[in-house]
This record gives structure tokens, sequence and C-alpha cells, in this order.
């Protein structure tokens, strides 16, 4: 069943979801069935085609999960790609001025929002069976743009950012941040969590709804305390390799 992202936004709820890296709709069912409510399809740093994006998306929309997609940037032919096969969202990863905000709002939303280009015959539209007309704007209502502050000209320029008309939610990353920040891979640095909850924080008083990548569960459940809205837990290749980790020392622990 299609989920509503904005709904879930506009209904505050607490999502917990998980990045995506494996071409896989057999491990995305594990990931919904584990009770991942969002899944993030990592075009950005995954390894497949887009001509896979449809298949993900219907599994993910069979199991119940809301099916984002994290393209590789302000990419026109990926954000309207992912919209047309009926992702719920699409993140826009390295946004650091309201002028590149400007531009994802531009590139995701119809007119006279934005200047996604048009087509009914899509499969967001049931391929041209739905409601042409009521489309276009139950589109813009409905797909979510996530906008990804992962750098230090985004922290500079987030009060911007979140002043630009459009913006539906954010999203921050801390390997980016700790990188940006001449700190690489300390995500736990104060340096880089005090910028992601000044930033929390202020989407919070604007009432734009925050995300945070959540590094471990007990990482994900520090931020979602702090304000985020929802959180994305590791991803799937690590959800897999803790678990066959995990279960390889508790067989060896076994045997001592």
């Amino acid at each position: 069943m299609k989920k509503s992202m904005r709904t879930a936004m506009a209904q505050k709820e607490k999502i917990i979801g998980t990045f995506m890296m494996l071409d896989s709709p057999e491990v995305l069912e594990l990931l919904s069935l584990a009770g991942f409510s969002l899944i993030c399809i990592d075009h950005e740093h995954g390894g497949w085609e887009q001509v896979q994006w449809a298949h993900l998306i219907r599994t993910a929309e069979a199991a119940g999960a809301m099916p984002l997609i994290r393209v590789s940037g302000l990419v026109e032919a990926e954000i309207k790609t992912a919209l047309d096969v009926g992702a719920a969202g699409v993140m826009i990863p390295g946004i650091d001025s309201a002028k590149a905000a400007r531009q994802a709002v531009a590139l995701s939303k119809f007119p006279p929002v934005g200047r996604r280009g048009a087509c009914p015959f899509v499969r967001a539209n049931g391929y041209g069976l739905g409601d042409g007309a009521a489309y276009y704007g139950k589109a813009n209502e409905e797909t979510a743009l996530i906008l990804l502050v992962e750098g230090k000209e985004g922290v500079e320029h987030f009060d911007e950012i979140l002043q630009v008309p459009g913006v539906d939610a954010v999203f921050f990353g801390p390997f980016d941040l700790s990188v940006s920040l001449g700190i690489p891979g300390d995500v736990t640095n104060p340096l880089v969590e005090n910028a992601i909850r000044d930033m929390l924080h202020k989407a919070n008083e604007q009432g734009v709804y925050a995300g945070m990548l959540g590094t471990s569960p007990r990482a994900a459940a520090k931020w979602l305390r702090a304000g985020a809205d929802y959180v994305l837990v590791m991803q799937d290749t690590l959800l897999l390799l803790d678990a066959a980790t995990k279960a390889v020392q508790q067989v060896r622990a076994s045997l001592d």
C-alpha cells in the first residue's frame, strides 16, 4: 500500500528508517518486516542503475514502507525519474546555500511551485489512468523534498536554506560534515554534534521536518531525543554485517 511521506511529516510521526545500498527486493522486504518504515534507496553511493528503482519502489509499497531515493545531486534527470517512478520523495545531497535549495525545489515540484517536467503517463500517475488534471497538484502535496545539509557552507547558510519556500524537510550528514570541518570521520566530535544540534533546533523552530543519520541504534535514539523528527539507522550492508558478526561471535563464545 502506497504511503505519503508528507502525510507522515504533517502528523509529526517519529519515523525510523534506513539506507539501502544492495540491489535486492528481498533485502528491502526484510528491512520492512524488521520494522523500518522508511527505506532510502541510495543512488549517490549505491551501485545500481536507475532501471532498478521502480522494482524497489514496488517492493517497498507492497511491504508497507515509504521509499525515498537519494539522488546523486542536483541532477534534473535523476530527480524527475525518481518521482516519475513513484518515490515517496527525493533526498538531494550537497545543499549548501539558498540558491541550491531553490534549485532543488524547482526541479522537484511542478508549476507554479517549481518547473518539474510534466508527463501524465508515468508510473506515479498510473501510466496515464490517473486524473491528469489533479496529478500535478497532488504530486506537489504528497511527494517529499529532503535537502541533505552536510558541509560547513551548508551550516553557515542554514538559516537562509530554511527560508526557501517549498522546502519540506532537511537531513544532516555527519560524515561529510566532519570532513568539511577538518576532523574526518570524527562524527561524535563536539564541533560536529553541536553544529547538528543547532540546525535541529532551528528546523524545529521553523516547523521544518528534520532528520539525522543514526550511525548506530543508540546514536539514532540519541538524535530522536535531541529533536530529530526521523532517523535513518545505518544501512542494509552494515546491518547485515553487524548481525552476522554477532552471530559468529556468539557461536565462538559458546565454545569457550
